[in-house]
């Protein structure tokens, strides 16, 4: 049975329905009730997102349902629901929501994000033209710099590709020229994605993987991938 499933059938209530405050800097929307679900979404800290508690598996859930999911431009996948992790501590984080009141519109909305083109007119490069080297397993192309835009395409690891860095709103972003590519993920829980090729070059990340797995038996930094659930 899936985690959606679970939590369809299996969840137990475990606090009353209504808004809750995003307390940490951020938590994943998950298709699912499971860490390791697909992210569609971030919750910033201090918006506001109504749903209903679920204890999963043990742990707690807010399961958010498509009009929410709506309200705060989240689409959801299977179930038409989202969900979002309450209560942090098994991930050595803490309490990641807070109960706020049950009132229907008692809460302020979320800010809007920005739109694409707003964010493309924010956008401020960081260095010239040059050629880049995805570290990650597998990164998205997509058509603006968010990871809510739609994806064009994903390029595998050791892909070579030839752009622009930018800093938009603090995060670095790859500029091709159909397209854009996160280069730092810190921001969803993930590392280094995309780094210059001089630094970070195809033949010089085999070498360390191969070094550090002969000397600790544990792959380096650049072979990687962890998912981004330490957000929740």
């Amino acid at each position: 049975m899936s985690s959606v499933m679970r939590g369809q059938l299996g969840g137990v209530p475990a606090g009353p329905v209504g808004n809750y405050e995003v307390l940490h800097q951020q938590v994943m929307v998950r298709s699912g009730p499971d860490t390791t679900t697909a992210a569609i979404g971030v919750g910033k800290k201090g918006e506001v997102w109504r749903g209903s508690p679920i204890t999963v598996a043990g742990k707690s859930w807010l399961r958010i349902d498509a009009q929410e999911c709506e309200r705060q431009r989240i689409k959801p996948r299977e179930g038409g629901l989202a969900w979002m992790l309450v209560d942090g501590s098994s991930l050595g984080l803490g309490q990641l929501l807070r109960y706020k009141g049950s009132e229907v519109g008692s809460s302020a909305p979320s800010p809007s994000a920005p739109s694409e083109a707003e964010l493309e007119q924010k956008a401020k490069p960081t260095g010239p033209a040059a050629e880049f080297s995805v570290i990650h397993t597998k990164v998205a192309q997509r058509k603006a710099p968010s990871v809510n835009s739609g994806i064009m395409g994903v390029h595998n690891k050791n892909t070579v590709l030839r752009g622009v860095p930018h800093d938009v709103a603090g995060v670095a972003w790859l500029r091709l020229d159909d397209g854009w590519m996160m280069m730092d993920g810190k921001s969803v829980g993930l590392g280094i994605l995309v780094a210059p090729l001089a630094k970070s070059g195809v033949r010089r990340v085999k070498v360390e993987n191969t070094r550090r797995q002969r000397q600790t038996g544990q792959p380096s930094f650049w072979a990687e991938s962890a998912d981004p659930a330490a957000i929740g």
